[in-house]
């Protein structure tokens, strides 16, 4: 065990990527209670809320239909709550 972890610490890459990432969750989390919604945000929340899940994928069918179906998943299983929208959209990869 202990050398494993030896073995990975030496590797300078690996342990860049993962700083990184640990700094960058922390930054933004810590910020997650006090963030609202931004640009295209507003929209989505009121086709979700206003026209429902239906209304989302509708919304996205000319340029983006599989990011329609995700979005309406999304926020079905949300239901449109703030903080449980950006840890969602925190833990997404990419």
């Amino acid at each position: 065990m202990v050398a494993q972890l030896k073995r990975v610490a030496n590797n300078e890459l690996l342990v860049s990527i993962a700083l990184i990432s640990i700094v960058s969750v922390l930054a933004y989390a810590l910020l997650l209670p006090k963030l609202g919604l931004y640009v295209d945000d507003w929209y989505m929340v009121w086709m979700g809320h206003s026209q429902g899940t239906s209304g989302l994928i509708a919304g996205y069918s000319i340029d983006r239909p599989i990011n329609g179906v995700f979005n309406a998943l999304s926020y079905n299983l949300l239901n449109g709550n703030l903080l449980l929208l950006h840890i969602y959209l925190l833990a997404q990869p990419g």
